[in-house]
């Protein structure tokens, strides 16, 4: 404020911005505040008024917060680089709604929390001094907020207030942090554009160190003071700082979705050249998003002490070997949290199938059998899980028309990454005479002396398919819940596609007991008149028809076309 006039009763405030300012950072806030002050003393012994406007019934619960205003100040100016805004001020205006927004040297608050005050304190560097280019690239502003939470938290807490504060930031969702479309979409998405990007600063602290971190920091306040940032101009520094290549670390955790899940196994055993041999694997099993290139620390836990190992993961699936002097008695993945992860260890055997073979007694390979036919069912399966011994497996079934003859097989010791199979020595069963068509369903299970069983679901066609599902809906795959649930249902289905198959002839229709004709939503280029000649014979000759798609009913009974209402009302 550079003055106060009063003429005939009234005053006039005059205030001056000195400092460049983004035009949404300016704000006027008129109420009979309460006001009072304090004073932020800089290291070359200049000081700054911190001014606060509070509204006055809520005085009492403002003070003990902001009272810890001028140290944050002092440590985000130790972390980042002097206040910005030094030859004017810093301050707080309480408002009347939640959160708050970082005005340019005085900050709206509708609370005194702890974490409010330092996020938009934190916003005067970030946000304010430099500011996003675009709102697409609105985590430069939002996360680095977020994250200088978690930095104040470290800064006056230690580092397992760090670690816990960025706990309450996970976010693993199909979103990503760069804002596609600025228009459409909420640029402040709180999983987002607040905690998920706060993430990326933290794991960019552990993968370029503490101190270049920090020093990657002050060069992006030096070098970008009161101008506009984009990812990409973030990212350059970060580069020229650290002398690291960190596109594939902007790419997967800005520009793409999710984030790693990790399955990991760890085993010990003596080094044949003396102490520990410490072996296992990572694989990443996220539903959605990349395969996440990353350092992951290893931690080995012995007697003596602990020894931490970085693994460079790059692949979905990846082993890993070290050699400790001493005998581990623990081993822990990221221990300290600096990766947006799930993990989860694997300490049982884990046997995953690569191969089923059905054949008949001739050794002929079959899909199908039929009423009264034996079969043979082989498999090939590998441990992924930890070494398992008296390795039994099991071939079972509640199908009251199969018959397994035989049944199981011995495998003995089978250690990590070996494969079993019963190729030679195959299960048999027997398919009864009056077995109707349908889906037969059997269990292989896997046994050691692990403890539980590991079972995997097969299904065994019998007869013929009694279903056709048909996918009349120009190409697009919503045909796959129509066949699940069949499989649920254990009902012999077959599917038959207009797009790749052509036409299906009434003929063919017979064939079947019922038919799910799906049409999509596309009328006029689906139930064509030879599509419904033939629904309307397969119908005359007894089958089974559901003729399903959005509005299709309605579609048929607004066509324009005689034969398509004809259709409606007969079927």
């Amino acid at each position: 404020m550079r003055s106060v006039e009063e003429s005939d009763g009234k005053k006039t405030w005059w205030w001056h911005e000195q400092y460049p300012m983004v035009t949404y950072l300016a704000s006027l806030a008129i109420h009979p505040y309460y006001t009072y002050s304090d004073w932020y003393v800089n290291a070359d012994n200049d000081s700054m008024e911190v001014q606060f406007y509070v509204f006055p019934d809520d005085v009492s619960g403002a003070r003990e917060n902001n009272a810890k205003t001028v140290s944050m100040i002092k440590a985000f100016a130790e972390l980042f680089g002097e206040y910005p805004f030094i030859e004017e001020k810093y301050g707080h205006a309480q408002f009347l709604w939640g959160g708050g927004m970082e005005h340019q040297t005085i900050s709206s608050l509708g609370g005194y929390g702890e974490g409010l005050i330092a996020h938009e304190l934190a916003h005067q560097w970030w946000g304010d001094m430099v500011t996003c280019e675009d709102f697409h690239h609105i985590w430069l502003n939002e996360g680095f907020a977020t994250y200088s939470e978690a930095l104040w938290w470290e800064y006056i807490y230690g580092e397992e207030a760090l670690f816990q504060r960025m706990s309450y930031n996970t976010y693993f969702g199909e979103e990503t942090v760069y804002v596609e479309d600025p228009f459409s979409e909420n640029i402040f998405n709180y999983q987002t554009t607040y905690n998920k990007a706060s993430w990326v600063l933290h794991m960019l602290r552990h993968v370029v160190g503490d101190d270049v971190f920090f020093q990657t920091l002050r060069t992006y306040y030096k070098e970008f003071k009161f101008k506009t940032a984009t990812t990409e101009q973030f990212r350059d520094l970060c580069e020229r700082v650290s002398g690291k290549d960190l596109d594939r670390f902007f790419d997967q955790w800005i520009y793409q979705s999710g984030a790693p899940h990790y399955q990991w196994l760890c085993q010990k055993q003596p080094n044949e050249g003396g102490g520990w041999r410490v072996s296992g694997f990572i694989k990443q099993v996220q539903p959605f998003g990349p395969v996440f290139h990353m350092p992951i620390d290893l931690t080995v836990y012995t007697n003596s002490g602990e020894q931490t190992f970085v693994i460079n993961n790059t692949k979905q699936s990846q082993g890993f070997e070290f050699v400790v002097a001493d005998e581990p008695v623990n081993v822990r993945l990221d221990k300290d949290d600096w990766i947006l992860k799930q993990v989860e260890q694997i300490t049982a055997p884990e046997f995953v199938v690569q191969e089923i073979l059905l054949t008949s007694p001739d050794g002929a390979e079959r899909t199908v059998f039929a009423p009264g036919e034996s079969g043979r069912l082989a498999f090939r399966a590998q441990n992924r899980g930890v070494a398992a011994s008296d390795v039994r497996a099991l071939l079972q079934s509640n199908d009251p028309f199969l018959d397994i003859v035989k049944a199981s097989g011995a495998f003995g010791v089978v250690t990590t990454g070996d494969s079993i199979d019963n190729l030679d020595d195959p299960f048999v069963f027997n398919v009864a005479e009056n077995a109707p068509s349908h889906l037969a369903q059997l269990d292989l299970m896997f046994e050691s002396a692990a403890g539980e069983a590991q079972v995997i679901p097969l299904q065994l066609p019998i007869g013929e398919p009694t279903l056709l599902i048909v996918d009349d809906d120009a190409g697009a795959d919503y045909e796959k819940y129509y066949w699940d649930m069949a499989l649920q249902m254990n009902v012999f289905a077959e599917l038959w596609s207009i797009e790749e198959q052509g036409d299906v002839d009434a003929g063919t229709l017979q064939n079947y007991g019922a038919v799910l004709w799906f049409t999509g939503d596309a009328v006029d280029s689906t139930l064509t008149p030879n599509d419904q000649t033939a629904l309307q014979q397969y119908l005359a000759y007894g089958g089974r028809l559901l003729l399903t798609g959005q509005n299709i009913a309605a579609d048929l009974a607004g066509s324009a076309d005689e034969g398509d209402s004809v259709f409606l009302a007969n079927v």
